[in-house]
């Protein structure tokens, strides 16, 4: 998103805490053509690709600080038109793209705008070019409408989506793993635990617990025992992204 857009957005919106993020898809995509550019040796190529994906999918801040700098100290040695690239181009943005400073993030990609792109080229313009603004803005409104209505309608018949299904499903699993005994989990405080893993087993996840209340009218509260996935946190980084599913 450019930044007049972003600019633009805050105005009419007027939401102090809004923050602009860069789509993960897109990220992927430049970096891949970046990593190409500047390096020549297709080995090499693999190997600092691999290391900007480990950068992006972190979730820890302090260990993406730690990773960051050995990454820069390392491309700045051995691929120094990378290293300017990078810097450049994504050191000065990482709040926009580290998966560590978007945890809870409800979306890592814009196929939410596209999507919505999507609807109103083909369902409500019909696939033709619009040229002026005042028929726009008519569509645009015919929109809302239609979501706000659609939304009542879902929130009145209190219609199941796919998160709170999911939600249910990871309670039930939850509940079959507790009657089975099969758990390991060594407390560490009040509210933190040490987990292992279910699929692994000797891996272990930290999770803790926050008492800060989530917001009021949040919807992915547990059906059966009204926990909210908001108020916890956990490592190691690619359970944050697994957990982007729900949130």
């Amino acid at each position: 998103m450019a930044e007049q857009f972003f600019t633009a957005w805050k105005a009419v919106f007027q939401a102090n805490n809004t923050r602009k993020l860069i789509c993960v898809w897109h990220v992927d995509r430049a970096w891949r053509k970046g990593v190409r550019e500047h390096i020549t040796n297709k080995v090499q190529q693999t190997e600092v690709y691999h290391q900007i994906r480990t950068l992006l999918m972190e979730s820890s801040e302090s260990e993406f600080r730690v990773l960051l700098q050995e990454f820069l100290t390392y491309v700045e040695e051995n691929y120094p038109s990378f290293y300017m690239y990078f810097r450049d181009t994504y050191c000065n943005k990482v709040p926009q793209w580290a998966a560590c400073h978007r945890q809870h993030a409800p979306a890592n990609t814009n196929m939410y705008l596209e999507s919505a792109h999507r609807v109103l080229k083909v369902v409500y313009l019909h696939h033709k070019q619009n040229r002026r603004i005042d028929h726009l803005i008519t569509v645009l409104l015919k929109i809302s409408r239609d979501e706000a209505f659609d939304r009542l309608r879902k929130v009145e018949i209190g219609k199941s989506t796919h998160r709170t299904c999911e939600i249910s499903k990871r309670h039930k699993n939850a509940e079959k793993i507790l009657q089975s005994k099969s758990y390991n989990i060594v407390p560490i405080s009040s509210a933190s635990w040490k987990v292992e893993s279910e699929r692994e087993h000797g891996k272990f996840y930290t999770v803790c617990f926050s008492d800060s209340p989530c917001i009021n009218d949040c919807k992915l509260i547990c059906n059966i025992c009204r926990v909210c996935i908001h108020q916890y946190s956990w490592t190691p980084s690619y359970t944050t992204q697994y957990a982007n599913t729900l949130t």
